[in-house]
């Protein structure tokens, strides 16, 4: 038997193990990305600022990717997440006519939210990670718009509890702002704005369903008596088990047969599949197994009991086989 080649040494034997490597990792196969539905909601906030004496409305529009499903004990997120915080024109224009800005940055130091039916109650985005926004321009009459991102681009991660409704909401906001005016000296400064929110509206509402339960499995257990009663004696009785009337491609059946009210003991049980017998034996509850005949989806099960009295009770049953 010829030597295998001798492994290349030195860099021919890096070189190889990089391609190795290389062709390994393009047979792995990837796991498929769980579905998700996506999540554009509008949150109302009220807001203050005790340098501006004034309140206002902002609206926090929050878009990403949710679970399209949920079970109890499921960890989630919110993917590819991102804030939108709008300021409306009664907001800006205080900060114009007030102080003649011009443009505004800052950050988001706390951005907090709030769960129901899900662990942690609170989750405080900006925790660690101020979310900062660089300078944007502000104009009279004219709405601002202010682009933050979660760390990660993620709102999360959660704990779905138990089943029932499930909701994500806005809880407390507090934002840290610089002023810039070129017509007013006294414009440039910087401002605190806190936000709670202005309406119980949840940005994120869905289910959590504990999967079904399976079935549970059936004995498929059928009975027949005997149509005649004999003087003092209680009527024949059977019970068959493994004679589900379901299809399956299963050939062998194991079934068992039972039978009551039998004078003297079973003389003999007779198990016939299409008018020949399949089985004969001379005893109750034992297990058996019968072989259905290939190709033939439907096949006709009889099953014929007699005691030693001479009694005997019948039973019929068509059986599928896929």
């Amino acid at each position: 038997m010829p030597k295998p080649p001798p492994f290349p040494p030195g860099g021919r034997r890096r070189k190889l193990l990089l391609a190795l490597a290389s062709l390994a990792a393009t047979l792995v196969v990837p796991t498929a990305a769980a579905s998700a539905a996506p999540v554009n909601a509008h949150s109302p906030m009220f807001c203050s600022s005790p340098q501006l004496l004034s309140q206002d409305y902002f609206d926090v529009v929050i878009t990403g990717d949710r679970p399209d499903a949920l079970v109890p004990g499921q960890h989630f997120s919110v993917t590819n997440a991102n804030l939108q915080i709008v300021v409306g024109v009664k907001g800006v224009n205080v900060l114009t006519n007030l102080l003649g800005a011009d443009t505004i940055s800052g950050s988001v130091t706390r951005f907090d939210i709030a769960t129901t039916n899900a662990t942690p109650n609170i989750v405080d985005l900006a925790a660690g990670h101020p979310m900062t926004f660089g300078s944007r321009p502000i104009a009279v009459g004219q709405p601002l718009t202010v682009n933050v991102t979660p760390p990660g681009a993620v709102i999360g991660s959660f704990n779905a509890t138990s089943d029932g409704l499930m909701s994500l909401s806005t809880g407390h906001v507090e934002i840290q702002a610089h002023i810039t005016s070129t017509t007013n000296p006294f414009g440039n400064q910087d401002i605190m704005i806190s936000c709670d929110q202005g309406l119980p509206v949840p940005f994120v509402l869905m289910s959590v369903a504990s999967p079904p339960k399976p079935a549970a499995a059936k004995d498929n257990t059928v009975s027949a008596q005997s149509t005649t009663r004999a003087r003092k004696l209680r009527r024949l009785k059977m019970r068959v088990s493994g004679v589900s009337r379901t299809c399956s491609s299963q050939r062998a059946r194991k079934i068992r047969v039972r039978v009551q009210n039998a004078r003297g003991g079973v003389r003999e049980l007779v198990v016939r599949l299409d008018g020949r017998v399949a089985k004969r034996q001379e005893v109750s509850g034992r297990r058996m197994t019968v072989h259905l005949k290939r190709g033939k989806e439907r096949q006709r099960l009889k099953i014929r009991a007699t005691d030693e009295t001479g009694r005997s009770v019948t039973l019929r049953r068509t059986l599928c086989l896929r």
